[in-house]
């Protein structure tokens, strides 16, 4: 009987493979018409696709892998950090701008503990109407784009962006916010002379810029969950961005982490093991080494704040990162790091992370401005502005942004022409988990390397 069908099953295959080629083929070409119509903004509707439109997708929209800087002396590179941030440091003592709220910080994190607690669908409405309430609390909300540390009613700090500096320290509350539009307008104004930047060097956002897009141009994004509500269009494996001004040619948009460990989801329990992130080639482990190398300067500005101005979470994290670690590259002391390329992203607070977590971001694109939900306070986030806080604990989101070639000659104009560099908007966030961190309380250093990251015990003595 299987002999008799084998022509007939023969030709359905055969008609199968065809009816499947042209269903591809109408799908790249209704891909390509929704791209060009659209322009720079995102995809509104889902596209379906199997696994060879998949791997159409990922042939077509890959970043270019750029080249990168001749001048990798890290010990110098490490030497010229350290001088920098002696002096950044002095300068946010002196010159930043301090706000204090009328309340605590567990008062002001309330909204988010009563987002963890809620089911799936409650989340869902409860981000849904905190970005309308955002929508209509920032439209008119000045912009700081200054060096600013947001503190408690009880002087804790809960927030430190640094960005552009004023010559004259100024202390603000949370009710003349307003005042800002008036020093924002009067600084700019008097730029030549009258503000300073305490951003990351350019040549420390140009590393970074190029060590986000090699690292995306390399590995291939996952499908995201359908129930991720943090990022927009997560059902998207690349981002619709046409720079028509530089190259016809969209990109996938993705989150990537590398984690040295954490417990995998849905196995959270103390008798199963955690992981480090994982790597489905030995080319993407080689990635999130270089990865790590290539941003160690940045991380070490960032450890260097944290030290500094939160010095009792810092000794804990340290010892949390020593027991946990697995990339030896690394100095700690967070023990992930969050990669997004190209993401718009929406209200959210950082589940499950614990203490202070840092933000920065690089690329070439307007708007992208950092807000705060209950602390009404939006900054301007450009590319080299850090932050550091509790963003574990406080709703916030970055404001809509867009790819843009820079000004000619300017420093990432030049930037994007030497290195093979593409616009768009990417950033870092280096963070710990509460989990984590609790697992790995008490533990040794190297704990994790040592016994697997618990796979297998000490003999007793």
């Amino acid at each position: 009987m299987a002999k008799m069908n084998a022509p007939l099953l023969k030709h359905k295959e055969a008609v199968k493979k065809r009816r499947n080629a042209v269903v591809r083929g109408s799908l790249r070409v209704k891909i390509r018409r929704k791209i060009a119509a659209k322009g720079s903004e995102p995809l509104e509707e889902p596209v379906v696709y199997d696994s060879h439109d998949r791997r159409y997708l990922l042939r077509c929209c890959r970043p270019p892998l750029p080249l990168l800087q001749p001048d990798n002396n890290y010990k110098k590179l490490q030497a010229n950090a350290e001088t920098y941030v002696k002096t950044l440091i002095k300068n946010i003592h002196e010159f930043a701008i301090e706000v204090k709220t009328d309340c605590t910080l567990a008062e002001h994190s309330r909204q988010a503990d009563d987002y963890m607690k809620a089911g799936p669908t409650h989340r869902s409405d409860i981000l849904t109407e905190a970005d309308t309430v955002a929508d209509k609390i920032f439209a008119h909300m000045p912009v700081i784009p200054f060096t600013t540390m947001v503190k408690s009613s009880d002087n804790q700090l809960m927030f430190l962006f640094v960005g552009l500096r004023p010559d004259k320290k100024r202390k603000l509350t949370l009710e003349k916010f307003s005042k800002c539009h008036t020093i924002t307008a009067k600084y700019v104004a008097r730029s030549q002379n009258r503000y300073y930047s305490d951003r990351l060097p350019a040549r420390d956002v140009q590393r970074l810029w190029i060590a986000m897009q090699s690292f995306a141009a390399v590995v291939p994004p996952e499908p995201m969950p359908k129930e991720s509500k943090r990022h927009r269009d997560d059902w998207s494996l690349f981002s619709s961005h046409i720079y028509k001004d530089l190259v016809d040619k969209a990109e996938w948009r993705a989150v990537y982490h590398i984690m040295h460990c954490w417990s995998q989801k849905g196995h959270a329990k103390a008798s199963t093991p955690m992981t480090p992130s994982g790597a489905s080639s030995a080319t993407t482990h080689v990635a999130q080494v270089a990865f790590i190398e290539r941003t160690q300067v940045v991380t070490s500005i960032a450890s260097a704040l944290y030290q500094e101005f939160w010095k009792k979470e810092y000794t804990g994290a340290l010892k949390t990162f020593k027991a946990g670690r697995f990339f030896s590259e690394d100095r700690g002391p967070w023990l992930g790091r969050a990669l997004g390329y190209k993401v718009p992203t929406t209200t959210h607070p950082d589940e499950g992370d614990t203490g202070p977590t840092f933000l920065t971001c690089a690329g070439s694109f307007n708007g992208g401005h950092l807000q705060f939900h209950e602390l009404r306070i939006q900054f301007g986030y450009q590319p080299g502005d850090m932050t550091l806080g509790y963003f574990g604990r406080f709703f916030h989101r970055v404001s809509a942004w867009s790819g843009t070639k820079p000004v000619e000659n300017s420093a990432a104009a030049q930037a994007m022409k030497r290195y093979n560099l593409t616009p768009g908007r990417m950033f870092l966030v280096l963070f710990n988990k509460a989990e984590t961190a609790a697992r790995l309380d008490k533990k040794s250093n190297d704990w994790g390397r040592q016994t697997c990251f618990g796979l297998q015990q000490f003999a007793s003595s």
